[in-house]
């Protein structure tokens, strides 16, 4: 009894079919560990709008505010004091705010605006797609200030802020967050 010889037409069919696929899932392999090797954004950012508020207690512990740098006198009125956590509050965005400058152009060395007469430094309002220079660095400050108290108000943590300010991603940790706490 003889068996019959699976014809050579479909033999080559199916070894091309097995090379493809093994050829697709190599470059896929190929493609993924270069993005992750080289940290690109994946062009797809899954996100949600929602995001969890973090309650705050309206008593302020002692401890919390002597660190914070909070000194509230018996003497004071309810609105000194109120001043005095404002400006308490201020200077943390402040010292955001300069370490940004520090990060995005070494402290206005390397600001592409100052060639045009111009300032920016703290890389506000600069991507691709827009590069936006003003008359004077307290104009930009007094940008970079507010949407830093923008970002604050909506409960931003400061990792969140950076990366976002950074990315445009609000994620928890990134390369740039990493470098300001190098700072």
């Amino acid at each position: 009894m003889k068996l019959k010889q699976p014809r050579l037409k479909t033999l080559f069919i199916i070894a091309l079919f097995v090379w493809l696929m093994v050829g697709t899932l190599s470059l896929v392999v190929h493609i993924v560990t270069f993005i992750n090797e080289h940290e690109f954004r994946s062009p797809l950012i899954l996100q949600s709008p929602f995001y969890k508020e973090d309650i705050k207690s309206p008593v302020v512990e002692k401890e919390a505010s002597e660190s914070a740098g909070i000194v509230k006198h018996s003497s004071t009125t309810e609105k000194e004091q109120e001043e005095v956590v404002l400006l308490g509050e201020h200077t943390e965005i402040t010292a955001i705010a300069d370490k940004i400058f520090t990060l995005e152009s070494s402290r206005g060395k390397n600001d592409g605006c100052r060639d045009k007469g111009l300032y920016n430094g703290y890389g506000y309002a600069q991507s691709t797609f827009m590069w936006k220079c003003y008359e004077t660095r307290d104009e930009v400050l007094g940008h970079v200030l507010s949407w830093i108290q923008d970002k604050l108000n909506k409960g931003f943590r400061t990792p969140e802020l950076l990366c976002y300010y950074n990315e445009g991603i609000k994620k928890n940790d990134c390369p740039y967050y990493q470098k300001y706490l190098s700072l």
